[in-house]
């Protein structure tokens, strides 16, 4: 005997405990949105509360503070034990909306109960708006596992995973920004979950379970065990979905759109050489280019040889080729990619600096360095700037008494700021020293500025790898009879397939799914026969034939409760062994008609 008796319920609304209140003639539930592609298995609910009875008023006029849309809704049901437990699901909702009807009604009618309808929805349903654009991938062409990628695309809406939560081993090789186009974050991330299946039997999603944690969630469609297995008349109800259905199609047409990650060549070494009319070699210049790896700096490296006497400026001195200078430009960037700093040195052998020096290997010469720094909006709001050289190099120098020639003596030290004044930026310049001003530093005064000034262009990291972008189509054929495919039903699944394989996959689950919806059947269970916590993608046993759970709802009625879901129809089982549902239909047709039956990732039939 099923027990279906109804169940004694706490409901607090933002800390108040408004059981009593709760009108148990008419039906308090709660529902999850279908297991689908297309979203997140969002979770709506709905209460009454009757006047009178509470302390506080059920008028949202009256006490707007605890009726504000935005409150937390716990509900809660006892357990054996006299203690109190959560719903499966939806046992922290949200009110959406409101409904207060005073009982007054019209003149001359007979006055009728105060009551509060309370239309609830879980917390990202209720949040969920567009957001800013969200850059979620890792570096281009690093592989980037996807459950990097969530928390980052997540975060500020506390996806919280749970230690035996399953997560898909899909990775990126994209660093891509996304842009919802009019869906929320989580939404986004459950499509992005829902096209990395590891396997055409396996689809994931995220929900948000009874605690209003957004947690990932699997469901297998092609299940070696179930959450529970029943025999047909140990539930409460089991027959076939009567609402209209949507057409069964013979083909699903999945489109995508995949990626090609090819890193760019970093430029080869090369020189460039200067020849005398005798055709003989007077300069040499070697270019090298370093890309930034890691903390390290981008470099570009030129070293240049000349003939000895060029160098030294004596033309008793051999032709020969000599080192005569290096010059490396080294660029650093931010985490973000932009440059913030820019430092050029050029080294020079040390006897043409200091000629009292008996040495020939290089050393610094000159130095000039450029460095950013980046306001809230991502302009540049600082750039300083300061330039350096040896003093053996600076004509008519005075320098101090313990400097030696290859010192480097500073020539030039500027702060540029700009700040933006409604629609105007404004452009202020320090000198901090300057050779011919000397030392001008001020503390943080400003010498001079005014509007008019925009600030530089902001210069960012080169791109290390290209992408090429292709278009992907997989079709998928169902089972059907007598040779008439019908319609064919199509899926496009944009930028978040990156291969056939993957786009492959999903057409199979699409289409294992689209066949499940057609077969489903309704079952009814008592609330004793559901698990402490009921995420989506559940799979149940009736008898020999498989179900997926979806649209699952638990209603409380005034003597009694109920819970039921949509049983999506996944196949049968014989023992241990498991036959998909197209197989079944296929084998069906093929016994009645001979058609051939096509085995890849579980397809149907071609009649």
């Amino acid at each position: 005997m099923i027990n279906l008796s109804a169940v004694d319920l706490r409901v607090i609304v933002a800390g108040v405990d408004v059981s009593e209140a709760v009108d148990r003639r008419a039906p308090l539930w709660v529902r999850r949105d279908p297991v689908q592609f297309e979203s997140y298995p969002q979770v709506t609910g709905q209460l009454s509360l009757v006047g009178g009875i509470l302390a506080q008023s059920i008028d949202p006029r009256v006490n707007r503070a605890l009726w504000r849309p935005g409150n937390e809704v716990d509900i809660q049901m006892a357990t054996p034990g006299q203690s109190w437990a959560p719903l499966p699901f939806g046992g922290r909702l949200v009110i959406k909306d409101r409904d207060y009807e005073s009982g007054l009604g019209e003149l001359g009618d007979a006055a009728q109960p105060e009551r509060l309808i309370l239309f609830l929805v879980d917390s990202l349903g209720y949040a969920e708006q567009p957001e800013s654009v969200l850059s979620v991938g890792g570096q281009l062409g690093q592989q980037t596992g996807i459950g990097q990628v969530l928390p980052t695309l997540t975060y500020g809406i506390g996806y919280d995973p749970q230690p035996a939560d399953p997560t898909p081993t899909r990775d990126f090789q994209l660093e891509f920004a996304v842009q919802p186009q009019g869906e929320s974050a989580a939404a986004y991330a459950h499509r992005l979950l829902w096209a990395s299946p590891d396997t055409d039997d396996q689809v994931y999603g995220v929900w948000v379970d009874s605690e209003g944690r957004l947690r990932p969630f699997a469901a297998d469609l092609a299940p070696a065990e179930a959450w529970a297995a029943f025999a047909e008349a140990e539930l409460v109800a089991l027959f076939p979905v009567r609402e209209e259905r949507e057409q069964l199609p013979g083909r699903v047409a999945a489109r995508g759109l995949g990626y090609w990650v090819r890193p760019i060549p970093q430029p080869p070494t090369r020189w460039s050489e200067v020849r005398d009319e005798a055709g003989r070699i007077i300069r040499r210049d070697i270019y090298q280019n370093f890309p930034a790896v890691f903390n390290f700096p981008a470099r570009f490296v030129t070293t240049t040889y000349e003939q000895e006497k060029t160098i030294y400026k004596d033309p008793e001195l051999s032709s020969a080729l000599k080192f005569s200078e290096r010059v490396t430009q080294s660029t650093f960037y931010d985490p973000g990619g932009r440059v913030e700093r820019v430092r050029t040195t050029s080294e020079q052998p040390k006897d043409v600096i200091d000629p009292d020096v008996d040495s020939s290997l290089p050393t610094v010469a000159q130095v000039s360095e450029t460095a950013y720094e980046f306001g809230r909006r991502g302009v540049v709001e600082k750039r300083r700037t300061l330039q350096q050289k040896a003093w053996g190099l600076i004509r008519e120098a005075n320098p101090p008494e313990d400097a030696s020639p290859l010192d480097l003596a500073t020539e030039k030290a500027e702060v540029e700021q700009w700040q933006r004044i409604t629609d105007d930026y404004y452009h202020y310049i320090r000198h901090v020293f300057h050779e011919t001003l000397g030392d001008l530093y001020r503390g943080e005064e400003l010498e001079s500025g005014g509007a008019g000034g925009q600030p530089p262009r902001v210069d960012r990291r080169p791109p290390s790898f290209e992408v090429e972008q292709y278009e992907l189509l997989e079709i998928y054929d169902l089972s059907y009879a007598g040779g008439q495919p019908g319609r064919t039903r199509r899926l496009d699944f944009g930028n978040l397939v990156q291969d056939n394989y993957s786009l492959k996959r999903l057409a199979a689950v699409e289409a294992r799914l689209i066949n499940g919806r057609f077969e489903a059947c309704q079952l009814q269970f008592g609330l004793s026969q559901i698990p402490a916590e009921w995420p989506p993608g559940r799979v149940v046993f009736v008898e020999s034939e498989v179900y997926l759970l979806s649209g699952e709802v638990v209603i409380f009625e005034r003597d009694r409760t109920i819970c039921g879901a949509t049983g999506l129809w996944l196949g049968s089982r014989d023992g241990e062994d498991f036959t998909s549902a197209v197989q079944v239909i296929a084998q069906a047709l093929k016994d009645a008609e001979g058609a051939l039956i096509t085995d890849e990732f579980g397809g149907g039939i071609n009649a």
